[in-house]
């Protein structure tokens, strides 16, 4: 997930709805991710508009995770 804006400034905010309508597909990603048997751990790393684009998607992957003790859910999650 990246975005470009160019040389111009007010590009960023552009960038920042790119990146709000990004969340559900990245929380894809990472549930998709996790899944993989060969996977141990995903790691998520971000800055600028894409911080609160990765925390959202955290978010939302987290509340994916079925119920239960919060080790399993750990577990589950697989993130680094």
């Amino acid at each position: 997930f990246c975005w470009h804006s160019g040389t111009q400034y007010t590009g960023y905010f552009a960038d920042l709805g790119r990146a709000r309508a990004s969340v559900d597909r990245l929380a894809e990603l990472i549930e998709f991710l996790a899944a993989q048997p060969a996977v141990r751990r995903v790691n998520v790393v971000s800055y600028s508009a894409g911080a609160p684009l990765a925390s959202a998607a955290l978010d939302a992957y987290a509340r994916r995770i079925p119920d239960g003790p919060i080790d399993q859910r750990r577990e589950r999650a697989k993130l680094g």
